[in-house]
């Protein structure tokens, strides 16, 4: 069974319960978002003329701020971002950061950090919905599901 939720939800939930754990965000500004990107990016979805769509609670506690209150935890996990399509140097990479967290809290990685590509207005490039599919198939291979 799959369970997605927003990281506002995450905080009531104790992730080692789960086979797998998958944590996913954003690039925003070469890494996670922190408090100061998240209120950017809802102040741009406000001036976008309804390009962008920001989530109801998008401007609250982000994947950061979860994953930094998680400690002593076992299980498995992955790390996912989205970024621009272009090179990480440029872009940086969300994905790491979230490696890197999970890695602290506990969690062993079962696959090297990744990332989906989107253009400007966040929607993701052609053919990345296959590319996550098929991560997503390599996931639970690696899982053993």
């Amino acid at each position: 069974m799959v369970q997605a939720v927003p990281v506002s939800v995450a905080q009531g939930i104790d992730p080692s319960a789960y086979d797998l754990v998958i944590v996913g965000g954003p690039t925003h500004v070469h890494g996670m978002s922190r408090e100061s990107t998240r209120q950017a990016a809802k102040e741009a979805a406000t001036t976008s003329d309804g390009n962008l769509v920001i989530e109801p609670d998008a401007a609250g506690a982000g994947v950061r701020e979860w994953l930094t209150s998680l400690s002593e935890l076992t299980g498995r996990a992955a790390a996912f971002d989205t970024r621009l399509d272009a090179i990480p140097l440029f872009t940086g990479r969300a994905s790491t950061g979230i490696a890197k967290l999970l890695r602290t809290a506990g969690f062993e990685l079962i696959a090297e950090p990744e990332s989906f590509l989107v253009d400007k207005a966040t929607d993701l490039q052609p053919s990345e919905d296959a590319r996550a599919q098929a991560w997503g198939v390599q996931l639970a291979a690696a899982a053993g599901e």
